[in-house]
């Protein structure tokens, strides 16, 4: 009887409140989409459907963005990885720039591995357990200039402090991972996982979770993102260096399942404007390892279009029009490359 009480309890909160993620609001949205991870810090809560402006996100039953249909089998397939920015929290599932680059080349099967907040230290270990499995032809690495090169350096979300996520350092020109920081105590584990997923938990409670990951963290108090991103960004170059090495190491892990690596760099306002040398710095050093990019600031000003008509903030978030446009630029550089025209070797047997 002790514990059938609170399951009663529960049945009938949830038929109040569906999902204890009522709604897509700014401030809640993040917290709606994700649930805890040991392997990659967080990740898509599987089967959920949440109604924003624009329309609908809705994650399938693998944790991916839906609004991509498969395409018949033995079609080339391109895999998508990157942060909000490619995910678009802004728009419905059929805007997204993998739906639209689906629509704009129906010969292709486009897999959405994008998952907002994450950084390429998130979206390499991503590829290596995810994103070879379905054999691509291409791996597009959709590389954010706002806070990508950030959020390699930290071992928590940029934008929150709190939540773990794991990192890598160079050790010796060596790519090396850190995930310890990871693993939680059977408590805290217990309390995060019902404060993701218990209604009850949550009127109780409110707030659990993110006193669990605060405290994992050594969250004494809380510091703005800007502050902390502005103490990561005060030396530049180690940051290029160590994102040169994780995308290196991406095209090495795509070219050894019979892939090529494109990567997709997202300016910012500023960056668009006045344009980025450490962008710059990046194209140039990939290019001398052979690793394709396109720079869609680039690839706008060509089409005559203004980044503020594509963007909805300073970090590059794009409307539906900017995710057309950024699939457009991603279609032209894969013919450009003919990476998605079946020249890429098979993979080995």
């Amino acid at each position: 009887m002790a514990l059938a009480l609170p399951v009663v309890v529960e049945a009938g909160l949830r038929w109040w409140r569906p999902t204890p993620c009522p709604s897509a609001a700014t401030s809640e949205l993040m917290a709606c989409l994700h649930t805890y991870s040991e392997v990659y810090g967080w990740e898509l809560r599987p089967n959920i459907a949440l109604a924003i402006p624009a329309g609908r996100i809705t994650i399938d039953a693998h944790g991916r963005r839906a609004g991509v249909t498969p395409n018949a089998a033995g079609r080339p397939r391109v895999v998508s990885l990157g942060d909000s920015v490619a995910f678009g929290l802004d728009v419905d599932d059929g805007e997204t720039l993998a739906a639209q680059l689906r629509l704009l080349e129906p010969g292709l099967d486009v897999v959405d591995l994008s998952v907002p907040g994450y950084g390429t230290d998130q979206e390499r270990i991503k590829l290596e357990r995810e994103g070879l499995a379905p054999a691509p032809r291409v791996v597009v690495l959709n590389f954010c200039l706002a806070n990508d090169l950030a959020d390699n350096a930290l071992p928590v979300f940029l934008y929150d402090g709190v939540h773990p996520k794991p990192y890598f350092r160079l050790q010796d020109g060596r790519l090396e991972l850190h995930a310890e920081h990871l693993r939680l105590a059977p408590a805290a584990r217990t309390a995060l996982w019902l404060s993701e997923h218990s209604v009850l938990f949550n009127l109780l409670s409110p707030g659990r979770g993110a006193r669990v990951l605060a405290a994992q963290a050594g969250e004494a108090e809380h510091v703005h993102w800007q502050t902390r991103y502005n103490e990561v960004m005060a030396r530049p170059k180690p940051l290029v260096d160590l994102a040169v090495h994780l995308i290196e190491s991406m095209a090495d892990l795509a070219r050894g399942a019979g892939a090529r690596l494109l990567v997709v760099v997202h300016p910012t306002r500023h960056s668009f404007a006045e344009g980025s040398p450490l962008a710059a710095e990046l194209s140039a050093r990939l290019a001398a390892k052979g690793v394709a990019s396109v720079d869609l600031a680039d690839r706008y000003r060509a089409r005559g279009l203004a980044l503020s008509d594509l963007a909805t903030d300073g970090l590059g978030h794009l409307n539906a029009r900017g995710h057309r446009a950024a699939a457009e630029a991603v279609r032209d550089a894969l013919a450009e490359t003919r990476a998605a025209l079946g020249d890429a070797p098979p993979p080995p047997r």
